[in-house]
């Protein structure tokens, strides 16, 4: 709700606004050819996304509601919220920082915190940077525009282009 409000604040205030919200970190490649790795990077994938859809699209993702359930967290919405929500970003940014791996078997022995998020490591790549696996084609593979068809941009170590160097 806090987005969808500023946007359409920003938007009032001058239409010329450009309004974006941005994804730490990127796609979930499954482990394995396992179907059960498959499905864990899909999950994984939609639970990273889902704050994303939220913004890009103006309203909740059709899987949300199982998700909710299964956790047991319910929303409360007052009238007009539904409304409030189509007010979507213009563009979505992302920052790339590792390539992450799901798994159905994953457990705190054999993750990191790629990004903050729990993942495995790639074993398929070799680069490291700041402990973690980076792949230098990972942001060519995000997968957000197949979804949102918004512009992106990829925003390297949480800095725009042309941003000043002193942040």
């Amino acid at each position: 709700m806090a987005s969808a409000l500023a946007t359409q604040i920003a938007h009032e205030v001058n239409p010329q606004n450009q309004v974006g919200c941005m994804l730490a970190g990127g796609n979930f490649y499954p482990y394995s050819c396992k179907p059960e790795d498959v499905w864990a990077a899909l999950e994984k994938d939609r639970e990273n996304l889902f704050f994303i859809d939220v913004q890009a699209r103006g309203a909740y993702p059709a899987y949300s509601a199982r998700v909710f359930r299964e956790k047991g967290v319910t929303i409360s919405k007052e009238p007009g919220d539904d409304e409030a929500l189509k007010h979507t970003v213009d563009f979505v940014s992302f920052s790339y920082y590792a390539s992450r791996c799901a798994s159905a078997e994953m457990n705190a022995n054999n993750t990191n915190a790629a990004n903050i998020v729990k993942s495995l490591k790639n074993p398929y790549i070799g680069g490291q940077r700041m402990g973690m696996g980076y792949r230098s084609t990972g942001p060519a593979h995000h997968h957000e525009h197949d979804v949102r068809p918004l512009p992106e941009t990829a925003v390297p170590g949480g800095k725009w282009p042309g941003a000043p160097k002193t942040w």
